[in-house]
């Protein structure tokens, strides 16, 4: 395998942002073997879109909203490359894996890729944890791109076949894509609501039925499918974190649907404070 890149490898690369100031610039400068890259900025009001100028990106001002509308309507209009990348603020390029990549896409049958994924939570990393695989489909053919607007869930495709590529030793970090989530514990419960209105948004149509399912699988996720506490404390803290959240998303969103569902059982605060009427 050669060790240089000379040319730009058919991707375009589509990351959304709001006041990344802080790690934008790492993420692109990553990114100099790409043939192009847009950043949707959601009104940063720091110095992230001169960052991602400075740095041969395309900026697109969209609003800001729990949704991604905008975004998912503009993406069809913006882009050449044959291949699409979607990475966030947080992801680093490892070095190895362009090199990987610009294989991996020579095949003409594939149209879907999952990349080599290492989340950090905290600050640390855990072989095993609720929070995502060490394996990520992020890479997919231009035709094969079908955006969400369900939170988690935004970047879909409609080819049922994945090519995965095989995943290096989790000590060759330069193999992979390095997503850096959630530097401490108070950063990941300051975003709850933001994600939490995101899930309501996406999800408020949903049967209490579906949420008492998907409560159940992600219950079994943390404590059966990936349980990081076999780590000691520090897996520990994911496990109780993630389920932090996920309990967290029930209650909102089962509350939500339950009230629109029976409102005769809900009276509002302002009705007891002036009728006095606690009688249901």
């Amino acid at each position: 395998m050669s060790n240089i890149i000379n040319y730009s490898i058919d991707i375009s690369v589509y990351i959304t942002v709001r006041n990344e100031a802080h790690r934008i610039e790492a993420c692109l400068k990553r990114l100099s073997w790409v043939k192009e890259i847009f950043i949707f900025d959601k009104e940063s009001s720091d110095n992230t879109v001169n960052i991602c100028q400075n740095n041969g990106a395309t900026v697109i001002n969209v609003p800001n909203t729990p949704k991604n509308d905008k975004g998912i309507e503009l993406f069809s209009k913006l882009g050449s490359g044959k291949w699409c990348l979607f990475l966030t603020a947080s992801d680093l390029v490892g070095e190895k894996l362009k090199f990987i990549i610009a294989n991996a896409i020579k095949k003409p049958e594939i149209k879907a890729i999952s990349v080599p994924y290492l989340t950090y939570n905290f600050g640390n990393y855990v072989p095993i944890n609720p929070f995502s695989r060490n394996t990520k489909v992020l890479l997919l053919r231009r035709d094969s791109v079908k955006l969400s607007t369900t939170v988690h869930m935004e970047i879909g495709y409609s080819e049922k076949k994945v090519y995965k590529i095989q995943q290096p030793r989790i000590s060759d970090h330069e193999s992979y894509i390095v997503h850096l989530a959630n530097e401490n514990f108070q950063e990941y419960f300051n975003k709850f609501p933001r994600y939490l209105q995101k899930e309501a948004l996406s999800k408020d149509n949903y049967k209490v039925r579906i949420h008492i399912i998907n409560l159940i699988k992600d219950i079994f996720n943390a404590l059966l499918l990936r349980p990081s506490y076999v780590f000691g404390i520090r897996g520990l803290l994911y496990t109780t974190s993630y389920l932090s959240y996920v309990l967290s998303r029930f209650t909102l969103l089962t509350a939500n649907k339950h009230r629109i569902d029976h409102p005769h059982l809900y009276k509002s605060y302002e009705d007891i404070r002036r009728n006095r009427n606690l009688n249901n």
